[in-house]
């Protein structure tokens, strides 16, 4: 434990130091609300607000300021500044800030108050289980990166098919050539995520019990990045971290590229339900402060562990198996806003709930009823993906395919 707590203190001082770094050498871009972000926390096609370059405005402001009408036009310009900084909100939420942004939610002004339609639109699959391009066979998670275009782990398919925003039918981008170890094999994969500054993707290739990534400019084969474990739900932090659940050891392992070790960040301390415990990890979240929100399957919950814990803290469920608005009964994929709202698939219970920060009960946002193939439900939901307009994506592993439910109002007064 004394080990563990250590490692976790010194991972808190590499973040503070390389946030210091970026400071210094990405300063150059503000958000029009004032908030300093760093270029690599951001990818420009999936902004839904504008930047401005500092530096820029800075020298623009000093070339007028040597005319002959310094004062008015040094005035002129911290009026416009003002106004874009009031006219132009800055903030947006995320499932992971930065280098990669798996199941992106980028929507501005999504919040507790946001709903989306009833009824939603299939947009992967929907043609019962299958192994054509227009189907799917028991899939579990999936990525939505900034065009639009969904990513799916198809488990029973072995392959990980992308969808083209409203394309009829998908494209397999890894594995499809059936059940192996082999490099150009997959063995029912669960979960995957986009690197879009190396163009590859990210898989956690659950039955060879290992990750792997695929360059999407050569699928001939894949590289193995991680093996020996029971490894299913997986994310990116800006600093280029890998988190992993690992569901044979319960707990969570993080892991950069060039690193010799893994590091354990959460549980591992053996199987159960006490607070420095889980029973099955499935799925997991990062925050801007690097905590890390995990769906803790067996236990019906979802634990929030802050970067230097040496426990964690119930943020969804925990009170028992159930349907009410305090439980969940088996949690599957988990995404959290810049608010702190936990968005959690609730695979038994045929719902996605929302779990406000601080609240003990959750509210519905999709599904809810036992019905197991109607537009307005969802049959055995496990994957879970916001789009970069705050569009709603769920897989359904019990109906062979992804629906879409698209963001219906948004209330501006929280």
């Amino acid at each position: 434990m004394d080990h563990k707590h250590n490692t976790r203190t010194e991972f808190t001082k590499i973040i503070a130091y390389e946030q210091a770094q970026q400071k210094n050498d990405e300063k150059d871009f503000v958000s029009l609300s004032g908030t300093v972000v760093s270029p690599s926390m951001i990818n420009t096609r999936s902004i839904p607000f504008f930047l401005t370059k500092r530096k820029t405005v800075d020298m623009e402001c000093e070339s007028m300021s040597r005319n002959s009408k310094e004062s008015h036009h040094r005035y002129s310009c911290v009026v416009l500044l003002i106004f874009l900084l009031v006219t132009v909100p800055g903030t947006y939420a995320y499932k992971t800030t930065g280098k990669v942004n798996r199941k992106p939610l980028r929507n501005a002004f999504i919040n507790a108050n946001t709903v989306w339609s009833e009824t939603g639109t299939f947009v992967a699959g929907g043609n019962n289980a299958g192994a054509l391009l227009n189907q799917l066979s028991y899939p579990y998670g999936l990525y939505v990166d900034s065009n639009q275009t969904i990513y799916v782990a198809d488990e029973q398919n072995h392959r990980i098919v992308a969808w083209d925003h409203g394309a009829t039918e998908g494209r397999v981008v890894a594995g499809g050539n059936g059940a192996g170890n082999r490099l150009n094999q997959l063995d029912k994969p669960s979960d995957v995520i986009v690197d879009e500054r190396t163009n590859s993707i990210i898989i956690c290739d659950y039955g060879n019990q290992r990750v792997v990534r695929w360059n999407l400019h050569n699928r001939t084969a894949g590289q193995v990045l991680l093996s020996n474990g029971g490894y299913f739900g997986l994310t990116m932090d800006n600093l280029g971290y890998l988190y992993v659940t690992d569901r044979s050891r319960n707990n969570v392992q993080r892991w950069r590229m060039g690193d010799k070790y893994m590091t354990v960040v959460a549980g591992g301390n053996g199987k159960g339900d006490r607070l420095d415990q889980f029973d099955q990890p499935r799925y997991i979240s990062v925050d801007q402060d690097y905590s890390i929100y995990v769906s803790d399957w067996n236990n019906d919950r979802v634990m929030k562990w802050m970067a230097d814990a040496d426990e964690g803290v119930i943020v969804a469920g925990g009170q028992g198996k159930g349907n009410s608005s305090k439980q969940l009964s088996y949690p599957e994929d988990v995404v959290v806003d810049q608010r702190g709202t936990v968005y959690v698939v609730d695979q038994w219970n045929n719902r996605v709930m929302r779990w406000p920060k601080g609240e003990t009960h959750g509210n519905l946002v999709i599904g809810g009823e036992n019905m197991k193939d109607q537009s307005k439900q969802i049959y055995r939901p496990v994957g879970l993906a916001f789009d970069r307009y705050g569009n709603l994506y769920v897989v359904e592993h019990g109906n062979h395919r992804v629906q879409k439910f698209s963001i219906k109002l948004i209330n501006y007064s929280k």
